[in-house]
């Protein structure tokens, strides 16, 4: 999977730079899977109801820390634990397309940059489903630490019973990880970039600059999108920079959550986002949004699409060009 992802971005930077588009190539390093990380978790959590049977106390904090985080890689962040977890290499394709006209404005440029993962149409996300499991592994693995240290008779069972689901957990993970490909088209984000740049070619924005980055390390976790951020924070100022960033999932394309608003105009343009996009719109956790919130970029996660591939483009088009029309409205 990942040889293919990378040949699919070099194709597509190929493809872009042919057609004459500004395009540059990044490299970076991502978790690109979640069975390699479930695995990691998994196999830390058994190890520690192992201890916990000779240190229980010290267990238990251990045990609570790998559970905060794994909520914090949940909800959009990147824990400590999976800092330890093998990383890949990831290929960012990033494509500069300048307003068609210059204003008077003396205010800095706006920038609208648009976040799509290379695997923009996955056809499932393993994700919630691995968690569950070892979520409880790891919770029976916490009682079982406290109950030991308060000398309950059973306690022993369940923490060598905690530590052998999550052993198999881990295996499990492993196998997953190298055996079973995922059922991703590691093309698919690509496909709809060089789309929306023919929509911008014949429509283009009079107002704003459009950055579309074709981020590598599929839509899991979105390490690219910090590692892209923070290795462009001169040219994507967050003052300057509003971030929408997409995400697969089955219900129609709409705005799934807004961060890091700093005033209201800001708030303005993300109502207006959500309204532009039409019904179906829903408070959610999607995209590297969390991520950039956190970096300081305001912006809108956006989620949707699967039913109706064709309509991610039309759909995306009409909130650029809404935002653009806000723009020229800027006080």
């Amino acid at each position: 999977m990942q040889s293919e992802e990378l040949a699919a971005q070099l194709q597509l930077g190929r493809d872009l730079a042919l057609a004459s588009e500004d395009v540059e190539l990044h490299g970076s390093v991502v978790n690109e899977g979640g069975a390699r990380v479930m695995a990691g978790f998994a196999l830390a959590g058994s190890a520690l109801a192992l201890l916990a049977l000779r240190y229980p106390l010290r267990a238990e904090i251990l045990l609570m820390a790998v559970l905060a985080a794994g909520a914090w890689d949940l909800f959009g962040g990147r824990s400590w634990l999976r800092r330890f977890v093998p990383r890949e290499v990831g290929r960012t394709v990033l494509t500069w397309r300048p307003a068609a006209r210059v204003t008077a404005d003396p205010l800095p440029p706006r920038r609208l940059l648009l976040i799509l993962p290379t695997d923009a149409l996955r056809i499932r996300d393993l994700r919630p489903l691995s968690a569950i499991p070892v979520g409880l592994g790891l919770g029976a693995a916490a009682v079982g630490a406290l109950l030991e240290a308060a000398g309950a008779g059973f306690a022993t069972s369940l923490l060598l019973a905690a530590s052998l689901i999550l052993a198999l957990l881990g295996a499990v993970g492993l196998f997953f990880d190298r055996i079973v490909p995922p059922a991703v088209d590691p093309a698919s984000g690509g496909r709809l970039a060089r789309r929306l740049l023919d929509a911008l070619a014949d429509q283009p924005l009079k107002h704003t600059d459009v950055v579309i980055a074709v981020v590598g390390g599929g839509c899991l976790f979105h390490d690219g999108v910090e590692v892209l951020l923070k290795n462009h924070i001169n040219r994507l100022a967050p003052a300057s920079t509003r971030v929408l960033s997409g995400s697969p999932a089955g219900a129609p394309l709409h705005g799934a959550r807004r961060w890091s608003p700093a005033h209201p105009p800001r708030r303005r343009r993300a109502a207006g986002c959500r309204q532009r996009l039409g019904p179906g719109q829903r408070p959610g956790r999607h995209g590297g949004g969390p991520g950039a919130g956190r970096l300081g970029w305001a912006g809108l996660g956006l989620t949707g699409g699967m039913e109706d591939p064709g309509s991610i483009v039309r759909s995306l088009h009409q909130l650029l060009t809404h935002l653009d029309q806000l723009e020229a409205e800027r006080p």
